[in-house]
């Protein structure tokens, strides 16, 4: 199943008290790592949090789970006695009117992200998170806002000691990592304040969202989706048939029980099959052709199918769009249909919608252009791999429409997995080709087939080879090379090409994933090894770069410079 992301944002402004935050952070992994599903969520930490890695964060990593831990502010001024231990708020003008949680501002110090501002944000980018925990003083507020767009949320109702706020967070998130339902996890988080000894056990509020019950939640193995699917699922309902003991136990039995009453229809069954094999939304006219529906097979398919949908405006070509509500739900289907039901789907996609040459519909086009080569992966049709991949129009077309990187990851992959030799081979020596010329594919993907074809010849395939096993589009001329004749060592895997003048250094980090050069045009760049990729641009010297190195625990890049200056970089923010 698909990880689940806890995103942790921890800041500790100057100027207000210091918190263990780094201590709250090892807890909360340790006790994921101990719990029974520790494969099924990831837990990634930000520190030192600004205002907009809020946002950042919420739209790269689109997590289930955010923690804000750190300092909150309320509206009145409290008396902090000398020798107090450490308290989450802040107070004074610095706390502000209206109260909020306390981010760092880009001077260090405290910066005020107010209860409106967090409720518009996670409104605007926070479509994917389900449970929010504000583990700071006087957080009640933001909680109760933000429940117009988060499903359960829990917040402080007043100061909290940090050591109660650290053990709370304990509690909470053994229960989750052992899939304890939300309200569970959040009465144990209690329960380890009080184990401790310490006060403040009834200061963490979880507040739930209107139509999210306690008891959809206790059925719910700690997996908020299945609430909410499971609200939908009784909407419709009479008011007797909504019983607590009618309530399936945990999503999987949820989705069976609703998938039972669909897919009786013989329809929207292969509906839904056609969905789960899909790699993108579908519109349901779309769906009709390949399921051979009739008109009123559309209706009833949205209908009975609604609840395991999820409906994408305008994605296809202008109108509505199709495919299943979360990839929890994907695979639960798949479950139910059965290898060989889903593999005919795939089988149909590749033949109907998937096809190449491509059809003239654009959107049908965009769809065969990125998914062609899954689709015929998934039903292990390798020689239809070979033919694809080796076609020099694909590769170009598919180079456009996402980067030149994923296209040489994705025939390395298929090369590994292939059963057939011959085919691995050739998939293999396309993606060598592709990362040797990745450079100037990157900026030219129309050369591509020049660039493919002479770095095959120049990599040991005869002239014959590429005649019978290379497909060159029509329209496309090239000079291509007769008799290869080159100086570069057959090691040689790609080029690394962006700086505007003479590379004086280059540090590699201690995974071997990343390399960092320093060059004369006054920048330091950032490359992924494994694709070739430029990830970062470092800038910030006056003058040439002359050397640099990586801390031994891959966090910082240290640079030394003609200016006169050593600057010390973060990797992870990539500035100074």
């Amino acid at each position: 199943m698909k990880k689940h992301t806890i995103l942790f944002l921890a800041a500790n402004p100057s100027g207000t008290d210091r918190l263990a935050l780094d201590r709250e952070a090892r807890a909360i992994q340790v006790e994921l790592e101990r719990s029974g599903y520790r494969d099924c969520l990831e837990f990634v930490t930000r520190w030192a949090a600004e205002p907009l890695d809020l946002l950042r964060e919420l739209r790269k990593l689109k997590p289930t789970v955010v923690h804000f831990s750190g300092h909150g502010g309320q509206d009145m001024t409290v008396e902090h006695r000398p020798n107090q231990a450490p308290r989450r708020y802040v107070i004074g003008e610095l706390g502000g009117k209206q109260g909020g949680l306390f981010f760092q501002g880009s001077d260090g110090r405290a910066q005020v992200v107010s209860t409106a501002a967090l409720e518009e944000t996670f409104g605007a980018a926070g479509a994917s998170v389900k449970l929010v925990v504000l583990n700071a003083c006087y957080s009640e507020p933001q909680a109760e806002a933000l429940l117009a767009h988060i499903d359960c949320v829990v917040g402080m109702g007043g100061s909290i000691d940090d050591d109660a706020a650290r053990n709370f967070a304990i509690g909470f998130y053994g229960g989750l990592g052992e899939r304890e339902s939300v309200i569970a996890a959040y009465k144990q988080g209690r329960a380890a304040i009080s184990l401790a000894g310490l006060r403040d056990g009834d200061r963490p509020q979880l507040k739930v969202r209107e139509g999210v019950d306690a008891n959809q939640l206790a059925h719910a193995d700690g997996n908020v989706l299945h609430a909410v699917m499971l609200h939908d699922a009784l909407r419709d309902l009479p008011a007797p048939e909504c019983r607590a003991d009618r309530i399936p136990r945990g999503l999987k039995g949820l989705v069976g029980e609703i998938w039972d009453r669909a897919a009786s229809h013989e329809g929207v069954r292969v509906g839904l099959g056609l969905l789960c094999a899909a790699q993108e939304a579908l519109s349901l006219d779309v769906l009709a052709e390949l399921a051979g529906w009739s008109y009123d097979e559309k209706d009833r398919f949205v209908r009975d199918a609604r609840q395991l949908l999820l409906e994408e405006p305008a994605s296809w070509a202008g109108v509505e769009a199709y495919r299943p509500r979360h990839d929890w739900v994907r695979e639960l289907i798949a479950e139910r249909l059965g290898v060989a039901t889903l593999r005919a789907h795939h089988e149909t996609l590749s033949r109907e919608l998937a096809t190449w040459p491509p059809p003239a519909d654009a959107t049908r086009r965009s769809y065969a252009v990125r998914h062609a080569l899954a689709h015929r992966i998934a039903v292990d049709n390798w020689s239809g791999v070979r033919e694809l991949a080796s076609d020099l129009g694909y590769l170009e077309a598919r180079a456009h429409a996402v980067d030149v990187f994923a296209v040489e990851q994705e025939l390395r992959e298929a090369g590994a997995r292939c059963p057939d030799p011959d085919v691995a081979r050739d998939l293999v020596d396309l993606a060598r080709a592709m990362g040797r010329e990745s450079h100037w594919i990157r900026d030219e993907p129309k050369e591509i087939a020049g660039l493919i074809w002479n770095r095959l010849r120049r990599s040991g395939w005869t002239a014959q080879d590429l005649e019978t096993r290379i497909t060159v589009p029509a329209e496309v001329s090239f000079l291509r090379v007769r008799h290869a004749a080159s100086r570069e060592s057959a090691s040689l895997e790609r080029t690394l090409d962006g700086h505007a003048s003479w590379v004086r250094a280059c540090a590699v980090t201690t995974d071997g994933r990343r390399v960092v050069s320093a060059s004369d045009d006054g920048t330091l760049k950032v490359w992924g090894l494994d694709a070739g990729r430029g990830l970062a641009t470092l800038s910030g010297h006056t003058n040439s770069v002359n050397a640099c190195v990586v801390t031994p625990d891959d966090q910082r890049v240290v640079s030394a410079s003609r200016d006169g200056t050593l600057k010390v970089w973060d990797f992870k923010r990539g500035c100074a």
